[in-house]
């Protein structure tokens, strides 16, 4: 593992966890809320 950033990058970790689309849809989605 790199060196734990602030933040990274969401969309790495999403497309590690296999879930590019949705988890990335939901993320949109609320941050569309705030």
């Amino acid at each position: 593992m790199e060196s734990p950033s602030a933040l990274p990058s969401l969309d790495q970790l999403l497309k590690e966890q296999g879930a590019d689309q949705t988890l990335t849809d939901l993320i949109l989605a609320i941050l569309d809320r705030c």
